[in-house]
Order: C-alpha cells, then structure tokens, then sequence
C-alpha cells in the first residue's frame, strides 16, 4: 500500500530495499526550496524522513513527513505519512494515517484513534488495516476524534459533525 510503500523507507539500515542515497537511482522530484529541518528541544524522532521545511517540536515515530509540515509541542505522529504544509497543533494525536496537503489538525483532536478495525463503509476492500485518509485542505477541530478505516474527502466541513466523533469506517464528503 501507498502507507507500507512510504513507511518501507525509514527502516533501518540493515533492511533497506530502496536506498535513495545510492547516485544511480536518481529522483527526478524536484525538492522545494524551503530551509532545512528544524527540531525542538524537547521533541523526540525515532525512524522518520523528515523533509525540508518541517518543525517538529513534539514526537514523530515511523512516519514520513513532506516539506513544511508542522509538528507543535506535545502532539505525536506515529505510523504516517503526512504531506506538504500540514500543522499537527499541541495535543494532537495521529497515528496510521495518510494526510494530504494543507490540512490542519486541531489541538487534542486524535486522528486514527481506537481498536475498532470496522471496514470502511464505501470501500471495505480497501480500507480494512486501520489506515485513517485525510484529504486536502481540512481543518480537524480541536478534541475531534476520528476512528480508524476512515475517508475523509476535500471540502468536508469537520466543524458540522455531530458530537465532534467520526467513527471507524466512515465516510465523510
């Protein structure tokens, strides 16, 4: 999967299948010109590629981030793969999620929370692990939870759910 794929190049060393330092596998991507990483005096990483232009202040683990993603103090992101521009504010809990571009999750709101694996409604043969997708350019409220096996498209208004919960195996237009 996307997820697996993107996660397969943060183990360590003596398992690398895919060595993006090797000068004979080049990656025509063009990166963004953005300063280097910056991490905080408190913050604590532990298998992750992080890009050009990210903060992290709190706590990454086995989690790819893109350039300018933000991590804020005491959030966690553990198991993803968060793209461009994308702000994780203090508190925040995300774990086994793929989030889009542009998005913004709220302080103490928990993204791909819980045990319950109920397949996605839409798509239960592709949405079965776990893995909670986000798209581009929303805004996750603060204290939100949101289960796991979830989809939730572009444009969505978070703000409008009832009881500030999105249960595992939803989908949210």
């Amino acid at each position: 999967s996307y997820l697996e794929t993107n996660l397969g190049l943060i183990e360590t060393v003596d398992k690398i299948q895919l060595d993006m330092y090797d000068p004979s596998w080049k990656i025509y991507t063009r990166s963004e010109e953005l300063p280097a990483v910056k991490v905080g005096s408190k913050a604590s990483i532990k298998q992750a590629l992080l890009s050009n232009g990210s903060i992290v202040a709190g706590t990454v683990e086995r989690s790819v981030l893109s350039p300018g993603v933000i991590v804020h103090p005491l959030a966690t992101v553990r198991n993803s793969v968060i793209l461009n521009d994308v702000e994780i504010m203090p508190g925040a809990v995300v774990d086994n999620c793929i989030i889009d571009k542009h998005t913004k999750i709220g302080a103490y709101a928990k993204v791909g929370h819980g045990d319950d694996l109920t397949a996605n409604i839409e798509h239960p043969e592709l949405l079965t692990t776990g893995i909670t997708v986000l798209g581009k350019h929303l805004n996750v409220p603060e204290r939100m939870i949101v289960g796991r096996n979830v989809r939730i498209f572009q444009g969505a208004e978070l703000d409008k759910v009832s009881l500030n919960k999105i249960n595992s195996g939803e989908t949210i237009r």
